[in-house]
């Protein structure tokens, strides 16, 4: 479906959905300890410079094969 970017779409969606589900629930937590919105956020944005630079140091140096290239045997 989406061409060579099938594994980097996959890996997008299963990650949004495994996190999603504690995002704003942890920040709420964390706003009624009595930190502020502005560092929450700056440190949000910090966090995510680190995921895409993750992203790009842990790049695969070889694609992923298709299931119809795949060999188990």
């Amino acid at each position: 479906m989406f061409g060579n970017l099938r594994s980097t779409i996959m890996s997008l969606m299963i990650g949004s959905y495994a996190s999603s589900a504690v995002t704003f629930p942890g920040i709420k937590v964390i706003y009624d300890f009595g930190v502020s919105f502005i560092v929450i956020m700056y440190t949000w944005a910090g966090l995510a410079c680190l995921v895409f630079l993750n992203c790009y140091v842990n790049w695969p140096l070889q694609a992923f094969p298709d299931p119809e290239e795949a060999s188990y045997v």
